[in-house]
């Protein structure tokens, strides 16, 4: 393979894993184990390599539409042939690709839009045409609105959005815009809560999911690139280094992002302006921090001792709320919200989790309680948002050095 093949084949597999934006030149040398020179000697820039990527998967794609044309007999099995592969071009180029391109490489954009616009919009109507001769569809119908909903739908991204709890297991289908596509199923927390455990427990899950792109985790630990650093709710010694990530990818067959719970939370939540923080009252104490909408390095807070040896998860966790009882418990809880203030200094602190309805006092006007719906598109988001800030504790774990 000529080495400037090999730089567009790893340029779109980090793009694909990372987002565009997200990857450098250096990122891509050091993958190759190739000089960053050795990559300028055959792209002048990073917009000439990103528009030499998308060009090969347009190309690509055109030539599967043509390959097939005219191997089909009816109208109606070449457009849902040609839809298929039109849907499957969309799924390789991930909203993370796709928002990346827009907001920061416009003329590769263009060369997508264009060709979606234009070659594959043509391809479709001529279906469409030939259904019309054959007598299978209406002579009437509005090709334009009918072509542009079909495209429109195509490029509908679907995410499961898994989040592995201390006592359950829930996940349902997300789309590109966070919405709901099923009902939550929920499975309880297996015991002992080891990996071989709950990723079968995810898999038993994963069954109740139709058609699906990438999948979304939020975990209740420490994540860091996608490897589990601690698990202090279903036991570290089982987690530590574990690499949830490649295992989700192994058994259901599609890329994976996991985070910390919360932080998957927060991306669901917050409202993109200032220091935003989010905490979530469970069977332990979530945390995240985010500024202007951006996840920043994600600090195990629970695990901090706040009172005689105790840690905040030992503190406020669900174990003191039935230990200590409900007053006392909410003594505690305005206890911690006034370190919080005074040592992160939010603009605004959002409380969820099972036990934030339990909360019996007064909050600051920069204090709201939000639930697991609030939060529901964070697993979409971690997807679409292209920034490398969010991959700090997430993604895989041989993305290059650089980025660590």
């Amino acid at each position: 393979m000529e080495t400037s093949e090999q730089i567009v084949r790893k340029a779109f597999e980090l793009y694909k894993n990372y987002g565009v934006h997200s990857v450098t030149m250096n990122d891509i040398a050091n993958s190759l184990g190739m000089s960053k020179k050795t990559i300028y000697v055959h792209f002048g820039s990073k917009d000439a390599l990103v528009e030499t990527v998308i060009t090969q998967q347009v190309e690509e794609n055109r030539s599967l539409l043509v390959s097939q044309k005219g191997t089909l007999k009816t109208a109606i099995g070449s457009l849902i042939a040609d839809l298929k592969n039109v849907a499957n071009f969309f799924r390789k180029l991930n909203p993370g690709i796709l928002f990346g391109l827009e907001k920061y490489h416009p003329d590769a954009f263009s060369i997508l839009t264009e060709y979606i616009n234009g070659f594959a919009y043509k391809v479709i109507e001529n279906d469409i045409q030939l259904g019309i001769k054959q007598g299978l569809f209406r002579e009437n119908v509005d090709l334009y609105i009918i072509i542009h909903f079909l495209l429109k739908n195509l490029q509908s991204i679907f995410v499961p959005d898994i989040d592995i709890g201390g006592s359950h297991i829930k996940a349902t289908v997300l789309n590109e815009r966070g919405i709901l596509q099923m009902d939550y199923k929920i499975v309880p927390t297996p015991s002992p809560a080891n990996p071989e455990n709950i990723v079968n427990a995810v898999k038993t899950l994963a069954r109740s999911f139709q058609e699906f792109d990438m999948i979304s985790v939020g975990f209740p630990g420490y994540v860091k690139r996608g490897v589990i650093q601690t698990a202090p709710n279903l036991g570290t010694d089982f987690w530590k280094n574990y690499d949830l990530t490649k295992k989700i990818e192994a058994e259901l067959g599609k890329p994976a992002r996991i985070v910390n719970d919360a932080d998957m939370q927060g991306l669901g939540v917050v409202s993109g302006k200032g220091l935003e923080m989010v905490v979530t009252l469970g069977t332990g104490f979530g945390t995240a921090l985010l500024l202007d909408g951006v996840l920043l390095p994600h600090l195990e807070l629970s695990r901090h001792p706040i009172s005689n040896g105790r840690d905040y998860d030992e503190y406020i966790g669900a174990k003191a709320l039935e230990t200590e009882g409900l007053p006392r418990w909410n003594k505690r809880i305005k206890k911690v919200l006034k370190i919080l203030k005074e040592v992160i200094n939010y603009d605004y602190l959002y409380i969820g989790g099972g036990n934030s309805d339990k909360l019996h006092f007064k909050l600051d006007k920069n204090i709201k309680i939000v639930f697991n719906e609030d939060g529901i598109k964070g697993g979409s988001r971690l997807w679409v948002k292209d920034d490398v800030r969010h991959q700090i504790t997430s993604g895989s774990s041989v993305f290059p050095a650089s980025c660590n």
